[in-house]
């Protein structure tokens, strides 16, 4: 026997669809139903936890290609909550209570929205005998903009306890992507209440899981991790924090950043400010995760909760500039800057031995019987039109003469891992050009690479009496300005002329410090371009 319940839908339910024409990130749509569940199971843990199938929140969620179907065990919904789930604009009475994770009361309603044109709320609380099933259908609510909308009442047993949404005529696409990327993030900002077993996701059949981050080791085998903790006061409003921050073993930009936590719950994910993490493809960017839990309820949060919403008073600024000063970040940022070097180091050494015996295959004439000595000596292939040159290798026997190896690729294999062993220990590249100086001549060795971690053309390392330059070919000046093969040719000459001026400055006596100030001086003027 069934009958029926009206429930005031008056306020706002014309404009239900502008929820359609935002962009949000479906772990935070699905985030909406799993923190009412959560909250709900939360509030009468005490009552749940005594029965059979109410120790743990269980929140199952099926994405199939006409229908999203999410349901829980929690508590469910009386009355007044079923009557707040419908409406548009309602304010949950106790949204302001320490910790609390339906923050807003519109949480359901612009989930089930973005998801798709109809959907179904059907709900069965605990304590009560009744189940409330409403639909919604939003074209009808766009159109008609009703007042009011009926639910069918009907009769359950009192031990069942359930909240079922059911979304139809879905205006997003599955994808397996799409569902891998779901149960990661879900795991990452569920991780505090799945970690206590206090929430359990499963997603298509799948249970959703906390990954835990995988640290760089240093060279005692300890992983570079560090715990900090702080206050900061703004504007009257004292914000604890306290968390951790690592580097990880493999890059993933995906993952990285910081994670904002308040309620136990990450609200942001890969939180990146400037100061820290630079720009572009910084290896902090691929390497740098951490996380932050603030006490309390004093941060505000987006309405998707999916960021903090820093009042624009300066108050993130100092935020930031305390993460610099404490002793945490600085030790794992410097480690940062001291683990790309060796990696750009390790590149570099790579790309040596890689071409070294590449040419060595490909070119070499040699001796029968090779030394050390021999083999380091260099021959080099000058380009009259810009001075450039690339090294090869070429073996001179210990007479003059030079004969050709028959039986070459043994021969040959024993001479490459010969020389790999030697260059092994030099952070020099392949490519440089010469300056004459009055002491004798020094070598610019040039490189292009990806990107620095400020964005600069140009850089510029004094390694023994020569010197490698870095070019930056992704600067924002050079891709706006220079934007064929030629032309990008043509700024990479200019730019090995203007350090070859700046080099031969010295003899008239510029010092080191001040070609490093015009260096950066003209960097500076680029990226403001």
């Amino acid at each position: 026997m069934s009958n029926f319940e009206k429930y005031d839908v008056s306020v706002g339910s014309g404009i239900i669809s502008v929820f359609q024409s935002q962009s949000y990130k479906i772990e935070r749509v699905m985030a909406e139903f799993i923190d009412n569940s959560l909250q709900s199971y939360l509030d009468h843990k005490d009552v749940l936890n005594n029965i059979i199938d109410g120790n743990q929140c269980l929140v199952d969620i099926r994405w199939d290609d006409n229908k999203i179907t999410i349901k829980d065990n929690a508590f469910g919904m009386n009355t007044e909550e079923f009557g707040r789930a419908l409406k548009l604009k309602s304010f949950n009475p106790r949204a302001n209570e320490k910790d609390r994770l339906s923050v807003y009361g519109m949480g359901l309603k612009y989930a089930a929205v973005y998801l798709g044109n109809t959907y179904k709320i059907t709900s069965s609380r605990y304590d009560e005998n009744v189940e409330r099933t409403a639909i919604i259908d939003v074209p009808t609510f766009e159109r008609k903009n009703p007042t009011e909308l009926e639910a069918r009442v009907g009769y359950q047993d009192s031990d069942y306890h359930y909240t079922i949404i059911e979304i139809s005529n879905l205006r997003v696409k599955k994808t397996e992507d799409k569902l891998n990327k779901l149960r990661y993030n879900l795991g990452v900002i569920y991780e505090h209440y799945i970690y206590h077993k206090d929430l359990a996701i499963i997603v298509n059949g799948i249970k959703v899981q906390y990954e835990k981050p995988v640290f760089r080791k240093d060279e005692n085998g300890s992983a570079y991790c560090r715990s900090f903790e702080g206050e900061l006061t703004a504007k009257n409003t004292t914000y604890k924090y306290s968390g951790w921050i690592g580097i990880l073993a493999k890059g993933n930009q995906d993952i990285t950043g910081l994670k904002l936590v308040q309620a136990k719950r990450c609200i942001q994910l890969g939180y990146k400010p400037e100061k820290i993490y630079n720009k572009g493809n910084s290896f902090q960017n691929s390497r740098l995760i951490g996380q932050i839990v603030f006490e309390g309820n004093q941060s505000i949060v987006s309405f998707d909760k999916d960021q903090f919403v820093w009042a624009d008073d300066g108050t993130e600024d100092m935020f930031v500039e305390q993460l610099l000063s404490n002793e945490s970040f600085k030790e794992m940022k410097k480690t940062c800057q001291k683990l790309r070097k060796e990696t750009d180091n390790e590149k570099i050494k790579n790309k040596i031995v890689k071409n070294v015996s590449k040419n060595i295959k490909e070119n070499l004439s040699i001796s029968t019987q090779p030394t050390i000595a021999t083999v380091l000596d260099r021959e080099k292939v000058i380009d009259d039109n810009n001075n450039s040159s690339k090294t090869t290798v070429s073996i001179d026997s210990t007479t003059s003469a030079k004969t050709k190896v028959t039986n070459s690729e043994s021969k040959i294999d024993e001479i490459v891992n010969e020389i790999n062993s030697v260059l092994k220990g030099k952070e020099i590249d392949l490519n440089y050009v010469e300056v004459p100086k009055e002491e004798g001549k020094i070598r610019i060795y040039y490189d292009l690479v990806e990107d620095f971690d400020n964005g600069n053309w140009l850089k510029l390392e004094n390694v023994n009496n020569d010197y490698i330059l870095k070019i930056n070919n992704k600067n924002k000046f050079i891709q706006n300005e220079f934007k064929t093969e030629n032309s990008i040719v043509s700024s990479n000459t200019l730019a090995i002329k203007l350090i070859k001026s700046l080099i031969l400055s010295k003899d008239l006596g510029l010092n080191t410090k001040q070609i490093e100030c015009v260096l950066n001086n003209f960097n500076n003027e680029l990226n403001e371009n």
